[in-house]
């Protein structure tokens, strides 16, 4: 059994699947993104992707015969080495060797952890944030605004306190809202999410969709405390990690999400309340989970593992069937049912 891990080597949850894959007796095959072109290439047909070939120095494989690929990519990966460029030719150099691996792994037979074309409502932390509500999650109220008025009305709305978090989904630092911020919103800034503050224990889950989806999902659940702050990944140094039972109802809703946004792993946080309530956060497509697995003890690689070796093929990409290895990327999916406006500072757009 052949798996391949895609992206960033230095990866350590990577490292660990792929450490754990030796374990069972798999063949890893480490593909870097820098090393796209020229240490490993990709190449086959529209019309019979199964017969599609994964080479290297080393190799040839036919796609068929790889049971799936784990892809952690790096947010910044680098140019090959001892190749130098100008900064906007290294730039499309980058962009485009991103598109070209994206483009393979959203049409690769078998199970890809996870696929790029999967979980792109995180881009939008608004539109995330909406779609998990009709999901059944609750999601605490937020304003998404750079209009300073709306911005106070909001805070005066909710005495116990607000956050501020960054509408992309880019990786940031959840903060109190502050007059500092305030007074950069009275000179005009980008629009900023502003979210009640809910005050209560921090609870991460990792969901892992099984063969048949939904009803055979796995869900680990973890408590973390000791955190200081607002954001635990970002202010403590002194976290702690156990696992816990989470209620059915909230376990169904995390694999419902993940299995509408095409994921077979997600990582989902959560704040619980004094009186039980579990408050989602957000939905990442991209989990980190090796802390809470090498605290707790809770056999979250071996699920993602498990998986692979079931087979079945992924959900399939948005563009639909298999495209030709030609490096350019895959068809633009259609537009989303909902838009959010952040215009000028009078704009806002609000759910609650």
């Amino acid at each position: 059994m052949l798996i391949c891990v895609v992206g960033n080597p230095d990866d350590l949850n990577a490292t660990y699947l792929g450490w754990q894959a030796e374990q069972l007796g798999m063949e890893v095959l480490k593909l870097p993104e820098p090393g796209f072109g020229l240490d490993w290439w990709v190449d086959w047909r529209d019309d019979d992707p199964q017969a599609g070939i994964l080479g290297t120095a080393h190799a040839e494989h036919r796609f068929d015969s790889l049971l799936g690929a784990i892809v952690r990519f790096e947010p910044a990966p680098g140019l090959p080495d001892a190749l130098a460029l100008e900064p906007e030719l290294a730039l499309t150099l980058v962009m485009e060797r991103r598109a070209a691996i994206q483009h393979w792994l959203n049409h690769l037979p078998g199970t890809v952890i996870n696929r790029p074309g999967t979980g792109r409502a995180n881009g939008s932390k608004p539109f995330q944030m909406a779609r998990l509500a009709r999901l059944g999650l609750d999601i605490p109220p937020w304003c998404l605004t750079n209009d300073p008025l709306a911005a106070r009305e909001f805070a005066a709305a909710h005495p116990g306190g607000v956050i501020v978090k960054s509408p992309s989904g880019l990786r940031s630092q959840v903060r109190p809202l502050s007059d500092d911020l305030l007074h950069r919103l009275d000179g005009g800034t980008t629009p900023v999410i502003l979210q009640r503050y809910v005050a209560g224990t921090d609870v991460r889950v990792h969901v892992v969709l099984g063969l048949k989806g939904i009803s055979h999902a796995r869900a680990f659940a973890t408590e973390v405390s000791g955190g200081e702050g607002v954001d635990y990944r970002f202010e403590s140094d002194s976290r702690q990690y156990m696992a816990r039972d989470i209620p059915p109802s909230v376990e169904e809703a995390c694999a419902r999400a993940a299995a509408s946004e095409g994921l077979l792993l997600a990582g989902l946080d959560f704040k619980v309340d004094a009186e039980g309530r579990y408050w989602c956060l957000e939905m990442n497509p991209v989990p980190t989970f090796l802390p809470y697995e090498a605290s707790t003890g809770q056999p979250i690689a071996a699920a993602i593992l498990k998986r692979m070796i079931q087979g079945g093929a992924s959900l399939a990409s948005p563009g639909g069937g298999p495209l030709a290895s030609t490096g350019r990327g895959p068809k633009a999916s259609s537009q989303s049912e909902e838009v959010f406006h952040a215009g000028s500072s009078g704009g806002s757009a609000r759910h609650s």
